[in-house]
């Protein structure tokens, strides 16, 4: 630990163990039996070592105070100081001597320890010789002027506080009067001014007797002062300042909060990205402090572009786009969603397929052509991950990409395949517009390749390469020369031409093994072997039943599964017993160029068991009521149809349903589970007579008829449907406009938004989609009725004055749209909404009372219901003549206030009965009861 957190920690040892001295403390520790008569604050300084481990005595129980301490119990004294604030002993304290009087075999080991300790530690440095090490004079007695220089280096040492340099500073004046008798010794000088200016000592008559040996009983004193007062000189150590908080409030700023509760507003050097947990540092008052902060902002924002290659297009937005709305299932683009158009001479681009980053919020797009020009780009719709949706359309000029492009780095994938990647999207190669090469020139046959327009892979497999019409061997070097290829924008290939090596791999020595055949359908089967294998031809694959060879259709291999070969037969299913081998000459080779062959037979099974529905139900997809039924094989659609037959009822009234056949279904693709919407279903075959009525409750026989498992075997049998209809939602992209916004003439908490259209209840009743200059909208809410009104409450006393204000309003959607509104900025005039208050109820005399109110009201018939004892009494009301904001109240006649008795005001139930202000806000007011007492 530092000196100066090792001080710490000791001091607050040291303040405890002190304090916690009391007179009897040592009752039933140590003590000795010799201090009787003592110094009372020598005997406490004694008994405060001997908690610290300091101090012992001798083994008669005795300290000998007035003895003289010798250097050797000073050693030992300041080495258990030390050891008490953890020090610890010289590991070497055996090997290597510190002083010439105490030699590694000591009689007194302890000695040796802790002279080793006290000497390291700098307090005890012994008395110079002409030659070779210091003397420590153990058995000489230590003078008052030698044990203030090792008070003062312990208290540097242990405490890193320089007394002799603090007492400069301060001008310090001694009073001490002997000091003289020290002539030039200038070391004990200072450290026994040192000592009076730290109060560890106070001379009397100002003689300190420096030459004059110390005493047991005095040294004690001494070291339990200094262990005492050094705390006043103890410069606490102040701990760095750390972010106790740090809040972006935009993407430059930061509002920053200290650990010593200081607050400091940070401009950033870089923006934040939106929405992205960002680490930054910044400086406060020169020191530089940490954080990692993030900027939320809610709305979906498109924040730059980079055309990245010729073909290819990145769009960054602030947050994570949802893919689920923006990519199909095979990588390509949802219709709609992007729309990508020249403008003047650039071409109409194709959007080829799309990609998300990691972090979801970057779109890269990759077109079919080269982009130039000028380009208008649309989203539409386009959606977050949190639901917040973009709709965008801007202008992109797009220079034309004139970088040559070169080949990054080639992958050997295994022993004969090699993958050549290229720097951007390259015009298509094939592997004739390659030149393969042994490294003596000698070209190659039958290599195989091709990469794709507009890819930047090209694979290379190497398997069936031959030099001089033979395969090539193991470990064979390959060159490939790359020459004229171009990138989509036509630039060649730098350099022009461009050579790679490939390497056809060593043989693995282990030949590939047949494992396994498993039917995947009425005609097909996979062949599952040991490791990878290059694919058959056709021909080469014999499948036999009986003395009947079947002919194989075709054989495939999936990339991400190349150990196993997919087999198609042409003909009838598949059924019995077939023998499955290679044909006469053929073999099967694994990627290294092992070579096997294999022969086996396998029944098949021709399923003839009619498929039946294990699960049915209603669901909704898209607001679409849908028939969901799932099946406990795999089918096919065909020709299937689907009708049916029931009844329907609504208000009570059954009405007949026969429905025309309809072909309108989807077989998902896991091939076992069949929709259809229920607006298909519900298709009259007499058009007058609708069957397809919201609220109604229907009992349907569903009918499917010509629907087939993927072996051919009929669906037979009927589906049971019993549901409420609700409405379809039909999807629409109607952008809905603010029309009027008006307060409401009755009430000023309420403001009144008509659009021109029907709203969606969702996005109209999100009270974040509105805001008014310096006032709270604390609710948003459409009625049953007004469908396209949204009326806005605001919060009660938050608009003090009567004044024009910006309304702004954004993201609210037409019913059924997917499009949000554009965002709109009005202005309107808002009455303040501060209701009044009654300020003051004073009764005056035996028939009038006094009302004051916050600011000047108006008065509607009789506002109160005025009870004396609980009894109601008639009352007339006018306005006080010097005072607009009081109302007087006067009895009816017979009718009078008696001190004492219980008066009670109350709000009028009769709503016809009000007080309100000069902008139409209601009385706060919630009632007043108290004896009466008059004024």
């Amino acid at each position: 630990m530092s000196k100066k957190t090792y001080f710490i920690a000791t001091l607050a040892i040291s303040a405890v163990a002190v304090s916690a001295i009391a007179p009897t403390a040592h009752a039933e520790k140590l003590t000795f039996k010799d201090l009787k008569g003592i110094d009372p604050g020598q005997e406490k300084a004694i008994y405060s070592l001997v908690d610290k481990g300091i101090i012992k005595g001798y083994e008669d129980q005795t300290f000998k105070p007035y003895n003289h301490v010798t250097r050797s119990n000073v050693t030992k004294f300041l080495a258990k100081w030390l050891v008490y604030n953890d020090y610890k002993i010289p590991a070497d304290y055996k090997a290597k001597q510190r002083f010439n009087d105490v030699s590694l075999q000591a009689k007194d080991q302890e000695l040796l320890q802790y002279a080793a300790l006290v000497h390291d530690a700098n307090v005890f440095k012994g008395i110079k010789q002409d030659k070779g090490l210091p003397s420590l004079a153990p058995e000489q007695t230590m003078t008052r002027g030698a044990m203030a220089v090792v008070l003062v280096r312990a208290i540097k040492e242990l405490y890193d506080v320089d007394l002799i340099d603090l007492y400069k500073k301060d001008n310090f004046k001694t009073s001490i009067k002997d000091l003289t008798l020290l002539k030039d010794d200038f070391e004990k000088q200072e450290a026994i001014i040192a000592l009076e200016f730290a109060k560890i000592t106070t001379p009397e008559k100002g003689m300190f007797k420096p030459k004059d040996p110390v005493r047991r009983s005095h040294f004690a004193k001494f070291l339990d002062s200094t262990i005492t007062n050094i705390d006043a000189f103890i410069e606490p150590e102040v701990p760095a300042l750390t972010v106790k908080e740090a809040t972006a409030t935009s993407t430059t700023t930061l509002a920053v909060t200290l650990s010593d509760d200081s607050t400091h507003t940070v401009t950033l050097e870089k923006p934040l990205e939106e929405n992205m947990t960002t680490p930054v540092s910044f400086v406060i008052d020169g020191v530089t402090y940490k954080a990692d902060v993030r900027f939320d902002v809610k709305e979906l924002k498109l924040l730059t572009t980079n055309h990245a290659n010729s073909t290819t297009l990145q769009l960054h937005f602030n947050q994570a786009i949802d893919p689920t709305k923006l990519l199909n299932a095979d990588h390509t683009l949802k219709n709609g969603v992007i729309l990508f158009n020249g403008i003047g001479q650039a071409k109409n681009p194709i959007i080829a397929s799309a990609s998300l980053s990691n972090n979801q919020r970057t779109i890269t797009l990759q077109l079919d052509t080269a982009l130039a020009g000028k380009y208008n780009i649309e989203l539409r719709n386009l959606a977050a991950a949190s639901g917040e949706t973009l709709t965008h359309d801007f202008n992109l000029t797009l220079e034309a990409d004139t970088t040559a492009p070169t080949i990054v780095k080639v992958e050997q994938k295994n022993a004969s395949l090699a993958n050549v990647i290229f720097s951007e999207p390259m015009q298509a190669i094939n592997a004739k517009d390659v030149t393969f090469t042994l490294a003596n020139g000698t070209a190659l046959e039958n290599v195989k390749g091709t990469l794709q327009e507009n890819s930047t892979e090209m694979l290379i497999d190497l398997s069936e390469a031959t030099a001089n019409g033979k395969f090539l061997a193991p470990n064979t070097k390959v060159q490939a020369r790359f020459a004229s290829v171009r990138d989509m924008a036509g630039n060649f290939i730098a350099p022009n031409p461009t050579i790679v090596e490939l390497m056809k791999g060593p043989s693995d020595g282990i030949p590939p093994a047949y494992r396994e055949i498993k039917q995947t359908g009425p005609t097909s089967f996979d062949i599952y072997f040991s490791e990878a294998v290059l694919p058959l031809k056709r021909e080469e694959l014999s499948v036999v039943k009986g003395d009947q060879r079947i002919e194989v259709k075709h054989i495939t291999m999936a990339k991400d599964t190349p150990h196993i070969m997919s087999v198609t037969m042409t003909g009838a299913n598949l059924d019995g017993s077939h023998t499955i081998s290679l044909a006469k000459d053929a073999v099967i080779q694994d990627l290294s160029g092992e070579t096997a062959t294999f022969a086996t037979t396998y029944t098949f099974n021709n399923d003839t068991q009619p498929p039946t529905v294990i699960d049915q139900r209603i669901i909704t997809q898209n607001d679409e009521q849908i028939i969901a039924l799932i099946f406990n094989k795999t089918m096919t659609l065909s020709d299937a149809v689907a009708s049916a037959t029931g009844t329907y009822t609504k208000d009570g009234v059954e009405y007949p349903v026969e429905t025309d056949f309809i072909k309108n279904m989807t077989l998902l693709d896991d091939r076992r589970t069949l929709h259809i919407k229920l607006r298909d279903v519900l298709q009259a075959k007499n058009p007058e007579v609708p069957l397809d009525v919201v609220g109604a409750n229907y009992q349907l026989s569903l009918k499917l008829e010509k629907l087939k498992s993927e072996y051919g075997v009929d669906y037979i049998g009927y589906t049971t449907l019993n549901f409420v209809r609700t409405q379809d939602s039909i999807k629409n992209q109607d952008i809905i406009i603010v029309k009027d916004i008006q307060q409401d003439p009755t009430d000023n908490n309420i403001v009144t938004i008509t659009f021109d259209k029907e709203v969606d209840a969702a996005s109209a009743t999100d009270i974040s989609n509105y805001s008014i200059d310096g006032v709270t909208v604390e609710k948003a809410t459409v009625e049953y009725n007004k469908l396209n009104t949204v009326k806005l409450t605001l919060k009660q006393n938050s608009i003090t004055d009567t004044v024009d204000r910006h309304i702004t309003i954004k993201n609210v959607h037409a019913k059924h749209s997917t499009v949000p509104m554009k965002e709109t900025r009005k202005t309107i005039r808002l009455q303040e909404n501060v209701s009044p208050t009654v300020q003051n109820i004073v009764v005056k005399d035996g028939t009038t009372l006094e009302v004051t109110f916050s600011e000047n009201i108006i008065v509607e018939n009789l506002p109160f219901e005025i009870a004396i004892n609980n009894a109601k009494v008639d009352y007339m009301i006018t306005t006080k003549a010097t005072d607009a904001k009081t109302q007087v109240i006067s009895l009816a006649q017979g009718k009078i206030f008696k001190a004492g008795d219980l008066l009670s005001i109350q709000p009028n139930i009769d709503k016809s009965n009000t007080i309100k202000d000069q902008a139409n806000n209601p009385l706060s007011f919630s009632g007043y009861s108290a004896p009466i007492s008059f004024n």
